[in-house]
Formats: structure tokens, C-alpha cells, sequence
């Protein structure tokens, strides 16, 4: 049996979820990682064992100083130097 492809959902509080598109997602058969960076957690050097990324919104902006907002941004580029879709979805979409 093969496994489900796997989502890195990349959250911008701690008290964040994915609502109906998460809920979406794993109607669709995708198992889903959640990340927090705001909360000092790593976001992945590579995306090994992801099928996808994506990045949701928060209350701060893409323009703010904060360190984990920079990180993020920068990290974007991860999963779209190895080709891997990814949906930025407000302030994902910004940090794009």
C-alpha cells in the first residue's frame, strides 16, 4: 500500500488551523504537518517526504520586522527550488 502524499502547512500562530481547507485536504487523501515558526519552530531545510507547501495568513504583515516572518519568507524559496507546488494564501501569498 502506498502512502498518502503528505502537506507542510506552514501556520502563522500557534492557535492557528487550517479550517475548511485543511479539512478539504484531508478529504482529498493528503496527510497534513502542521509547522509553526511564530512559536520558534523550524520550518524543514528540504521538503524529503512532502508532496507540497502551504502557507497561511496571520494578522502581521509581509512587510513587518519580525524574525520568524523574514525566515518564512525566506523559505519559500525551499519548496519552489525543488519544484514542489505551493499556495501561499494571504499573508503566504504576500511573502511570495
Amino acid at each position: 500500500m502506498s502512502e498518502l502524499p503528505r502537506l507542510l502547512l506552514v501556520m502563522q500562530t500557534a492557535d492557528g488551523g487550517a479550517g475548511r481547507c485543511g479539512r478539504k485536504l484531508r478529504e482529498r487523501g493528503y496527510q497534513t504537518d502542521y509547522c509553526y515558526p511564530q512559536s520558534g519552530q523550524p520550518l524543514p531545510v528540504g521538503m524529503d517526504g512532502y508532496a507540497g507547501a502551504v502557507v497561511f495568513g496571520g494578522p502581521m504583515s509581509a512587510n513587518d520586522a519580525e524574525d520568524h516572518i523574514r525566515r518564512e519568507t525566506e523559505w519559500i524559496a525551499v519548496p519552489l527550488k525543488e519544484d514542489r507546488p505551493f499556495l501561499g494564501v494571504c499573508l503566504g501569498a504576500q511573502m511570495l
